[in-house]
């Protein structure tokens, strides 16, 4: 007889570079949860951008330094402004709504193609197969089938309502871009419509990580 044991495999991790995390913006810290290093805050404490949140270095009662780089989360509650405008006209490659099927089907020993719609200039392709089947029954052959819908440059128009909810997600987009674990609590938005565009101004109020380091 034979026994054996699952191998389990665990990651390294590097040991963090010997440097401290300082705040990236305003905010009232909620959570502080050090991996390593030396806390300078407590939940509770105000901290503007670019404040030290956890130190790398720290005295012994001797007066010796200890060094440990710092790692960890720091979470704060952040209230942040974000701005995002866009065009009531553009120019883009947009759908034409005009577009062709090709279907072949495949059996040992014989292949049928047929075509429908006219050639296009401009085209993406989708394919996709097909196995024919009789019931529960799987048949020796199948189907391929490619479509292709034509795309061209077009001038669209958007209505104020269409460009205000993609100036939001941009404004959106930019927050999580900033802090990718954003979790947002409140926000108050102010758009407006000028000069064939709109703008708009979202004010965030969300929770995240606002540790790195410099």
């Amino acid at each position: 007889s034979i026994e054996s044991t699952p191998a389990q495999t665990r990651t390294v991790r590097e040991p963090p570079p010997t440097a401290g995390l300082y705040a990236r913006a305003d905010g009232v810290i909620l959570a502080v949860e050090i991996e390593s290093g030396f806390a300078a805050v407590e939940p509770g404490q105000t901290v503007t951008a670019g404040q030290p949140l956890a130190a790398a270095e720290k005295l012994d009662r001797k007066g010796n330094a200890v060094i440990q780089g710092a790692q960890g989360r720091i979470v704060a509650r952040v209230q942040r402004q974000y701005t995002a405008g866009r065009p009531l006209t553009v120019r883009t490659c947009a759908y034409t709504g005009r577009s062709t099927e090709r279907t072949t089907l495949y059996l040992p020993g014989y292949t049928r193609t047929e075509e429908t719609g006219t050639p296009l200039r401009s085209a993406e392709a989708q394919t996709e197969w097909q196995p024919l089947r009789l019931g529960r029954l799987a048949l020796p052959g199948c189907l391929c089938r490619v479509t292709s819908r034509e795309r061209a440059v077009q001038t669209l128009i958007y209505p104020e309502e269409t460009a205000a909810a993609l100036a939001l997600r941009d404004c959106r987009a930019q927050l999580l871009k900033e802090f990718p674990d954003a979790e947002i609590e409140a926000e108050q938005r102010e758009i407006s419509a000028q000069n064939q565009a709109v703008q708009a101004c979202v004010t965030y109020i969300f929770t995240a990580d606002i540790a790195a380091r410099q």
